[in-house]
């Protein structure tokens, strides 16, 4: 039965064409595809059309390039335009600078088409090549290890840092501070109250327990205490008590109080451990020839004037620290940020400032200084070749 509008003498099937035949190839052509067009040659065939394509796409667009007539411009325009370009000259500031940057060889001048349609301009204009090679200079300093470690044990090399006369000042500066808070009048139930002489052995463990605080962390510091099954860290215990780890955490000092009243200096409680670690690092590791200053932060949530905001950073509250490190993280040089109380630092040239100060007695010696655009400039980078050290890095767009 025929379907509704439909009839046996439709022309729909008269109208159907028979496939075209394919050609078939000869013998010769299909050994060629199977033997010589390998992936290999396939992939240069295209890079070949790729090629080719490109090049007629440049040629469709040179008519765009200089779109504007330079007659129809201001005279002055015109004239900055026309001007042969072997004619501009970029002059960098060259007093004072050692003899870094020496003439090359130059070219034969060749004649060269100019962008002014001007007759003056285009008659007579040669090119001339001049490019300046910088000559390294050479690493002068002996870098590396300094102090060879009495021993391969972890602790041997924390020996190396971490010196007697550390100890002996944080000691020393524990105990007067425990006896000021004494002399204060505490309350007779404050831990104080059971204060005893801190010695450099005791002062040890407790900096042991800090370090496995580190490592194994809880909400509380009581809880390190703590007997429950579901803690119970008898290390804790059995190493120092309690009441006695809060003690000594309590008065811990590095620097004595200032007499009468508040010290200008912000980092006047830690300052002598600045010095000691940039005094210790000196003379245990002499830093390399390469160089990376950046910035970090040391978390801190407390209340303290100091205290900076990074929104950037993963911490975005706490002490911001400005740092010399090798390629591996070797740090050589810290500041800490006091902000707007920093009076070496505040003020116009912060970054470069900062610099200086980080690298201050490593200049002269062929260094390379590392850096991103919140300390790169043209600026600091000629003040610091006058001073054979290098500067590498990114600049802000101004």
């Amino acid at each position: 039965m025929d379907r509704p509008g439909c009839s046996k003498d439709s022309d729909f099937a008269s109208n159907l064409q028979p496939p075209a035949k394919i050609p078939k190839r000869d013998r010769a052509e299909e050994d060629y595809l199977l033997t010589e067009l390998t992936p290999l040659k396939v992939a240069e065939l295209l890079d070949e059309i790729e090629e080719e394509e490109d090049e007629d796409n440049l040629e469709e667009e040179d008519d765009d390039i200089f779109p504007i007539d330079i007659e129809t411009l201001s005279p002055s325009a015109a004239a900055t335009i026309g001007t042969p370009l072997a004619a501009v000259r970029v002059d960098i500031p060259s007093e004072g600078l050692p003899n870094l940057c020496l003439p090359g060889p130059s070219s034969s001048p060749r004649p060269v088409s100019s962008f002014s349609s001007d007759p003056q301009h285009t008659q007579g204009v040669l090119w001339s090549e001049n490019r300046p090679t910088v000559a390294r200079v050479p690493f002068s300093a002996q870098s590396g290890i300094r102090q060879q470690p009495r021993g391969l044990r972890p602790i041997d090399f924390f020996n190396l840092l971490f010196l007697p006369t550390l100890f002996e000042l944080i000691v020393r500066e524990t105990n007067n501070f425990a006896e000021e808070l004494f002399l204060r009048g505490v309350s007779p139930r404050s831990r104080i109250t059971e204060w005893k002489t801190l010695t450099v052995d005791e002062f040890k463990r407790f900096l042991g327990l800090m370090f496995h605080m580190g490592i194994v962390k809880l909400n509380r510091i009581t809880d390190y205490w703590n007997t429950d099954k579901k803690f119970n860290f008898p290390f804790f215990r059995t190493t120092m008590s309690r009441d006695r780890f809060l003690n000594i955490r309590q008065c811990f000092h590095l620097n004595k109080n200032v007499d009468g009243g508040k010290n200008e200096d912000p980092l006047h409680k830690i300052k002598p451990l600045l010095d000691y670690f940039h005094l210790t690092m000196n003379n245990v590791f002499y830093p390399g020839e390469e160089l990376a200053i950046d910035e970090s932060i040391a978390p801190w949530t407390g209340r303290i004037s100091i205290r900076q905001y990074l929104p950037l950073k993963r911490h975005k509250y706490g002490f911001k620290l400005y740092m010399a490190t090798e390629a591996d993280g070797l740090i050589h040089r810290i500041i800490v940020y006091a902000g707007a109380k920093d009076k070496e630092l505040r003020g116009e040239g912060h970054a470069s400032k900062v610099v200086h100060k980080l690298i201050n007695g490593l200049k002269g010696e062929g260094r390379s200084i590392y850096v991103n655009n919140f300390y790169g400039s043209v600026d600091l980078a000629v003040q610091l070749l006058k001073e054979k050290t290098f500067l590498t890095g990114t600049l802000r767009a101004h």
